[in-house]
């Protein structure tokens, strides 16, 4: 494997932790940062603040970062101090010698294709690797018109502070769709805020019955909605999986392909500007936003996610 620069595509390898924790194999398949360091050169640690604040800016973002030492010796003598994830030894300095790795520190930030986008030696710009990884894990289609209809999605509805969300989304006049937990629905509180979200226009659909996906309890769930919203039309027709982006229907048959989802990670609470800006660059017509119930800072960015949407010419729908 020899790899030049941006364009080549890095292929699959496999490198030992340091203080024998095991193999780790990287593949293709999610945005990749990866820093070759030496101990020898003590601007690994300079390097390392910079990647931790690029990786708390960005957190809940699928991006994995991986810190490579080349002389094998990282942990000899001190903690690694690396950005959360594993500290790899290039022990014989294979993978150095086949990315061209010649001073260090050296940056690479892969595609999820493996393709490399960025490459450079010495330390790292927080804000310019913060800008580059944004525009690879969000990219937006920008032949897209920027106008048409959204949907706003909240899982893990009800808990206790929505009813908070139900009086933003009331005051902007915007219509949502909340994937429920059946347990939920059978408190007093939850019960009452799917009453209210159905008499206000949104739609109830399904999320499980206590976030357990090996056990949905689908067929538990519709009864329990069906007996809260009893006037609900269309009744209950949609399943999102816990811990994903999938939009299912009841009889199996996939909704993702045609409706693009966009996932801002608010469950990492990433702040208000910065849910803000994921969803911003990654919204097109017919997006599904997958936010959550019972997140503060979520419900906080409401009011202006709906007038930034609005500014461009969006509409608000719900899904069924």
């Amino acid at each position: 494997m020899t790899v030049t620069g941006p364009g080549d595509r890095v292929p699959t390898f496999t490198l030992p932790q340091f203080r024998g924790a095991g193999l780790v194999r990287w593949r293709p398949g999610q945005v990749t940062v990866l820093c070759f360091c030496a101990l020898w050169c003590d601007t690994w640690r300079t390097q390392s603040a910079r990647l931790r604040e690029v990786q708390r800016a960005l957190a809940g973002l699928p991006i994995r970062f991986e810190t490579v030492s080349v002389d094998g010796r990282w942990a000899e003598k001190y903690d690694s101090g690396a950005p959360r994830g594993s500290v790899l030894l290039d022990t014989g300095g294979r993978l150095s010698a086949a990315l061209g790795v010649r001073a260090v520190p050296s940056t690479f930030v892969l595609d999820t294709s493996g393709v490399v986008r960025f490459a450079a030696q010495g330390i790292v710009r927080s804000d310019e690797m913060q800008a580059l990884l944004r525009a690879l894990v969000t990219r937006r289609e920008t032949s897209l018109p920027q106008s048409g209809m959204v949907y706003l999605t909240f899982d893990d509805f009800p808990l206790p502070g929505d009813e908070l969300l139900l009086d933003i989304l009331r005051a902007a006049e915007v219509p949502a769709t909340f994937f429920c937990l059946g347990e939920h629905l059978t408190r007093p509180l939850g019960e009452g805020m799917a009453r209210r979200a159905v008499r206000e226009g949104h739609m109830l659909q399904i999320h499980s019955w206590d976030h357990d996906q090996a056990a949905p309890q689908i067929a538990r769930c519709v009864r329990a909605l069906l007996r809260i919203a009893p006037g609900q039309a269309p009744p209950p027709a949609l399943y999102r999986p816990p811990g994903t982006s999938l939009l299912l229907r009841l009889n199996g048959l996939a909704l993702t392909p045609k409706r693009r989802v966009v996932n801002p990670y608010d469950f990492a609470r990433p702040g208000e500007v910065e849910l803000l800006r994921r969803v911003s660059q990654t919204v097109g017509p017919g997006a599904v936003v997958q936010l959550h119930a019972g997140v503060e800072e979520t419900r906080s960015a409401v009011p202006a996610l709906v007038r930034a949407l609005r500014q461009r010419g969006f509409t608000f729908g719900t899904l069924h």
